[in-house]
């Protein structure tokens, strides 16, 4: 995952995962347990955080959560509680 560490001390902990290795796999469970039924999103990551700035993204989002996965290469970028799409421009739903 991308920043792995940062993501993990920032969501992971207090989404109730005990290591950065759970963290990952409950965000992979998330997206393949949610793919079918989720609101799916496209959009450019228009921050100046991190190194994904201009960067497609896929955005998947169901019951208060969100996994951002790299349309381009498929890293998994970020897992979080919440629904905002801040930070992220030209959106546009695909599912």
């Amino acid at each position: 995952m991308y920043q792995q560490g940062d993501h993990y001390n920032k969501h992971g902990r207090d989404m109730g995962y005990g290591s950065k290795k759970d963290y990952e796999a409950g965000a992979r469970a998330f997206i393949e347990n949610n793919k079918s039924t989720a609101e799916i999103f496209e959009g450019k990551w228009n921050s100046s955080r991190g190194g994904q700035s201009g960067e497609a993204q896929i955005i998947i989002r169901s019951n208060g959560k969100q996994a951002i996965i790299n349309k381009t290469t498929g890293q998994l970028i970020d897992f979080y509680d919440g629904t905002s799409l801040d930070g992220f421009i030209n959106v546009r739903q695909v599912q």
